[in-house]
């Protein structure tokens, strides 16, 4: 039976290996093994031991053995004796480090946005909130994307999904790091207050990582009552 609402929907776990791959064929993404990060940028890269991945899949036997490295590295697939809920938060991690910048770039993000939001629609979920953190997409020069560029992507989206489904509603949960500490908190709280005048799709606030090796959620009440208080 469809499922006519997704309530929680992490963009940064939502697309596809395979579609993750795929953005890496692009000739501006680079990769460092000893890292285990991306880089994108279609000014090019100089930070050392960055190489262009089309470059990487050369000095493997076959490009297909390459793609399959990156597929691994992921993939969470945790052993038997690892799947405990702390070493599953530590995958967490490592993968949404390993992935930022395919999920962050601005172009990949907007296209990474469409494809998962049209796979929802053809599953039959009209109404979508995304869990998502605001000021992480990033132009060519590694600058922040300004707030109004960022929900301008969220509202083109939506516009042409309307298009062909009229029904369709997307709204947006902010999330805040806890094991980043107050600072990051606010900024994001400090983002919903900028992006109230400018939007209606931002309609909660979440705080993730996890429970037991984090800061609990009382500790950020005072902020959190603040922003309440100031939103009405």
């Amino acid at each position: 039976m469809p499922q006519p609402a997704v309530h929680h929907a992490h963009l940064p776990a939502c697309d596809t290996i395979d579609d993750l791959v795929a953005l890496t064929y692009k000739n501006h993404v680079y990769y460092s093994q000893t890292a285990n990060e991306f880089h994108v940028s279609k000014k090019g890269c100089t930070k050392p031991g960055f190489i262009k991945v089309n470059t990487l899949r050369q000095y493997w036997k076959d490009a297909s053995q390459f793609d399959d490295f990156l597929r691994a590295k992921m993939l969470l697939k945790p052993p038997a004796e690892a799947r405990t809920d702390h070493a599953v938060w530590g995958g967490f991690q490592f993968k949404f480090q390993l992935t930022f910048q395919l999920y962050n770039y601005v172009h990949f993000f907007e296209r990474i946005l469409y494809k998962v939001t049209r796979e929802f629609m053809r599953e039959l979920v009209t109404v979508v909130e995304y869990r998502h953190i605001l000021g992480c997409l990033f132009d060519d020069d590694g600058n922040t994307v300004p707030l109004e560029e960022e929900l301008a992507i969220f509202h083109r989206c939506v516009t042409t999904i309307q298009s062909r489904y009229p029904l369709f509603r997307m709204r947006i949960i902010v999330c805040g790091l806890k094991m980043f500490g107050h600072g990051h908190i606010q900024s994001q709280l400090d983002a919903i207050i900028a992006a109230d005048a400018k939007t209606n799709l931002i309609s909660g606030f979440d705080m993730v990582n996890e429970e037991d090796y984090n800061p609990p959620i009382d500790e950020f009440l005072e902020q959190i009552l603040a922003v309440k208080m100031q939103l009405g």
